[in-house]
């Protein structure tokens, strides 16, 4: 077992992880040795940081606020020359993944229903209310696609908090977005993936720890809740993680306790849901996701990729139930990683099978984003402080 903890600390695992979300697109324009490169480039890079990283750590400790405006600023100032130019169909082809929640949070906002027949500029929306509704400031501000700068700030502070280092935080998520071709076109085309996850991250492990504070603020419990609730309400996909979070609660707490958590969340997701599935079920247009984990020639695999994600969750449900020796955080990342990377491996084999060939199409779409903010939280990498020794950055 200690074997298999040290083999997951290695930063080939993390560079592994950061690399899959672009896997479709790398794959799409490079072949196989061409993708089996960037994966390697992306391990080697993680490699080198870990081990020659004390420099850079102390420069960028010494000079951190100076460097933090610029890296904001740079991704800032990309987003602002690249995006008006993706969006117009540039080099990337766009998304409508921004125009479809500028729709439908205009809908909203106007007492309308936000599942708009299709439009010339966006197709039927997949996303569940909560993405409308934590879109809809962005959206009242001018543009739903403004919601990644904010959540991208929003996870280097959240990130530094449970690091208890800010140079970690600001180095991992610059140097994982600069290497991830999906992250960087999601940014600059408006999508919404990257901050989907981000929130959901943040949200769950906000909701997580108020319930296992040991000096908890009453109101603040019940919020966060309210609040995960709304983020798992974004993609069906992320329910899968609300047995993770009460398994982990009732190792940390109480049975009752992971009940009535578990179940507030789950009733905050009904509310944020189900009332406009009811105003219109046959406009619901969500409901249309599952045609994308569909594989011609393979009729069964949109229920395989169902049932291995549930059989993953319940057996990660148990093992953090169980395991009472390691951080609940870091575990809750970890697993929730998985657990949101599972289909996406799935497909991927399925897809393989029965093409015949290697088939990364199923990420081409970006999907892996949506874990990659759990990954960063659990496989945070070491990094080797003014000492020489290697820090613990407890969560």
């Amino acid at each position: 077992m200690s074997r298999l903890k040290n083999l997951s600390e290695q930063p080939w695992v993390l560079g592994l992880l950061v690399a899959f979300p672009s896997s479709g697109i790398v794959h799409k324009y490079t072949g196989t040795f061409g993708l089996l490169g960037y994966l390697l480039g992306v391990i080697v890079i993680f490699s080198v940081l870990k081990k020659f990283g004390l420099p850079f750590s102390k420069w960028w400790r010494k000079n951190f606020k100076f460097t933090a405006a610029a890296v904001f600023l740079a991704f800032a100032a990309c987003f602002a020359v690249v995006y008006p130019i993706e969006n117009s169909k540039g080099p990337g082809k766009s998304s409508d993944r921004d125009q479809g929640l500028n729709i439908s949070a205009g809908k909203l906002m106007h007492g309308e229903n936000p599942y708009y027949e299709d439009e010339p500029d966006a197709g039927p929306l997949s996303v569940l209310p909560g993405s409308i509704i934590l879109a809809s400031p962005f959206v009242a501000a001018g543009n739903s696609a403004y919601q990644n700068l904010f959540w991208l700030a929003a996870f280097v502070v959240f990130a530094a908090f449970l690091f208890r280092d800010r140079m970690l935080a600001l180095t991992l998520i610059a140097v994982s977005l600069a290497l991830s071709p999906s992250a960087m076109h999601e940014f600059i085309s408006g999508g919404d993936l990257m901050s989907n996850g981000i929130y959901v991250a943040v949200f769950s492990i906000l909701a997580l720890r108020a319930w296992t504070s040991e000096n908890p603020k009453n109101a603040w419990r019940w919020v966060s809740l309210i609040l995960f609730g709304m983020a798992l309400a974004s993609r069906p996909n992320f329910l899968f993680i609300l047995p993770l979070f009460g398994a982990l609660l009732w190792r940390e707490t109480s049975f009752g306790k992971a009940i009535t958590a578990s179940s507030s969340v789950f009733l905050a997701f009904c509310a944020v849901t189900l009332p406009f599935y009811f105003s219109d079920p046959d406009g619901f247009t969500p409901l249309v996701a599952r045609a994308k984990i569909e594989i011609p020639g393979i009729p069964w695999a949109s229920v395989a990729v169902i049932i291995i994600t549930a059989a993953l969750t319940i057996a990660s449900s148990f093992a953090l139930l169980l395991r009472r020796n390691d951080n609940p955080t870091v575990a809750f990342a970890r697993k929730c990683a998985l657990v949101i990377l599972a289909p996406m491996i799935a497909m991927v084999i399925l897809r393989s099978i029965s093409s015949g060939g290697l088939d990364f199409e199923f990420m081409r779409d970006r999907f892996g984003l949506m874990y990659l903010p759990f990954a960063l939280i659990g496989w945070r990498m070491n990094f080797v402080d003014g000492t020489g020794k290697c820090q613990s950055h407890a969560a």
